[in-house]
């Protein structure tokens, strides 16, 4: 919605969708450039010549897999190709691998995906699964909510610039946000990015609200 929030990491165990998750961004924003790499993408494909990823990705997203498994190095030049080539990157992590350090995760807006424990709806899971691979365009007619939630995204980015926060609002996420460890310049993109996506160009309480599950996560 907003790349002003910065990159994006979704941690969590492993076989939690993770990965699905980030690369459905593509079909929300088709024409917007996507491109993915991950932890054995070597780096003169991430980094050389005009087919390179982080070219491809110009403008748009690049989608990361298991960021913590690539060299630290690597992760701190794709970092800086961000800013050259203006691309927001979108990270995924299992928990269980090696920890990010301090520094590379504090760049990151960091959103934790749990497993689906309930018996039934892994059952669920497990059966669309199966009918997708059977018959995908049959299965995802069945799911027109994508439409619209990508027609909703769309609205919302071109109203987001002008979305502003008034004083009283200001002051409250001043208040709210004193429990976490998130500054006001980083909770700022999400609560316009909140209200953009609720078709309003003003901020308001409720947004505070919504933004506070992802502000507890941080730290």
């Amino acid at each position: 919605m907003n790349p002003d929030a910065g990159p994006l990491l979704i941690h969590g165990e492993r076989e939690t969708g993770k990965s699905t998750l980030l690369s459905s961004v593509q079909n929300l924003l088709p024409s917007v450039p996507f491109h993915s790499i991950n932890y054995m993408t070597p780096d003169d494909m991430i980094f050389r010549g005009s087919d390179s990823a982080v070219e491809r990705a110009s403008g748009g997203f690049l989608l990361v897999e298991r960021l913590n498994i690539l060299d630290s190095k690597t992760v701190v030049r794709i970092m800086a190709a961000a800013e050259q080539f203006l691309f927001t990157v979108l990270a995924t992590m299992n928990d269980e691998d090696a920890p990010l350090s301090p520094k590379i995760a504090g760049k990151f807006l960091r959103v934790r995906m749990d497993r689906v424990t309930d018996l039934e709806e892994r059952i669920e899971v497990i059966k669309r699964v199966k009918e997708f691979r059977q018959d995908p365009v049959r299965f995802s007619s069945r799911f027109r909510g994508e439409r619209r939630i990508a027609e909703e995204i769309e609205a919302a980015r071109k109203i987001l610039r002008r979305v502003q926060v008034d004083d009283r609002v200001m002051s409250s996420l001043k208040k709210e946000i004193r429990r976490y460890p998130v500054s006001v310049d980083a909770a700022l993109p999400l609560l316009k990015a909140n209200a953009a996506l609720n078709g309003r160009t003003w901020c308001t309480g409720e947004d505070i609200e919504d933004i506070i599950p992802i502000l507890a996560e941080q730290g």
